[in-house]
């Protein structure tokens, strides 16, 4: 998408931004939503993704190969490098054709998943103080428990945040 903006009523300049996922048939949805997120989130600070994300796991690696040096992958052959990797791996989570789409819980844990770090969450009583509940993610940013109080974009917008600022020592 081109945007032209006048600067002083005589001079134009074009600037261009990507226009969003073209969907594929296969139900790419989950994918095109995340991407969509995650690529605004770099797009807002290209510095704080590259010195805390980029290396985070494959799936960020390929995001940042593609969207560096402003030479952009299409965001579509980005999705393209995520899902199909995904599709081989758990087909049945993660199914690549016409007829059933991938749950975005199922996607957000796997690519913010990663073997170096683990977080846990206790549920404990308010009273008694027992521990109701104990579970544990590989991911250190997001524990999902398939349930969304908030939208999906403010959920991550919020958590990357938190991440970075304790990474950088302002939490």
């Amino acid at each position: 998408m081109t945007k032209k903006r006048k600067l002083d009523g005589s001079h134009m300049i074009s600037t261009s931004s990507p226009k969003g996922l073209i969907w594929e048939k296969t139900l790419s949805c989950a994918y095109d939503s995340l991407l969509t997120i995650l690529h605004n989130i770099f797009a807002e600070n290209e510095d704080h993704w590259f010195n805390h994300l980029s290396n985070f796991n494959d799936f960020f690696s390929i995001m940042s190969e593609g969207w560096q040096n402003n030479e952009q992958e299409s965001l579509e052959s980005v999705r393209d490098r995520i899902r199909y990797p995904l599709s081989q791996r758990d087909p049945a989570s993660f199914p690549y054709n016409e007829r059933e789409g991938t749950d975005v819980y199922a996607l957000i844990d796997q690519v913010f998943s990663s073997p170096t770090y683990q977080s846990s969450t206790e549920e404990s009583c308010p009273h008694c103080h027992d521990i109701l509940n104990r579970s544990t993610s590989s991911s250190p940013f997001w524990h999902l428990e398939g349930k969304a109080s908030a939208t999906i974009s403010k959920q991550l917008q919020d958590t990357l945040n938190t991440q970075i600022n304790k990474d950088a020592g302002h939490v």
